[in-house]
């Protein structure tokens, strides 16, 4: 399923890139078994954002993508803005699939996560 949902992702990088997001992946499997995985889909060309491996599933864990009753990761897509706030998240047993809505909605909000703190400062809020 990861993979599936990485193949749906990486011919959005372009248009999620133009829209100021940078997209990377962290999957729980080592570094070689990443590269198996990806061989064994028949992957004909490398992924155009970065994959990083969390096989010790810290990361998995502080985002809340860790099933702790059932001991295994989720799957995880999460926005997170330049600030490290995260603004939009969806964790579940099945990978996050409509990304094209999900780039709509980003490109729909990501002013908003910019322009705010602005306005508010600009009428005296904290």
């Amino acid at each position: 399923h990861c993979i599936e949902q990485l193949a749906a992702l990486a011919p959005l990088d372009a248009e999620f890139a133009q829209a100021g997001i940078t997209l990377i992946g962290v999957s729980t499997d080592t570094v070689e078994g990443l590269r198996e995985s990806y061989s064994a889909v028949g992957a004909k060309t490398a992924l155009p954002f970065t994959l990083v491996s969390d096989h010790a599933l810290a990361t998995f864990r502080d985002y809340g993508a860790f099933d702790v009753r059932g001991n295994k990761a989720l799957h995880g897509l999460f926005l997170i803005d330049a600030g490290g706030r995260i603004r939009w998240q969806s964790t579940s047993e099945e990978p996050f699939m409509a990304v094209k809505s999900l780039l709509a909605e980003a490109r729909r909000t990501l002013p908003l996560w910019t322009e705010r703190p602005a306005a508010f400062a600009a009428r005296g809020a904290p």
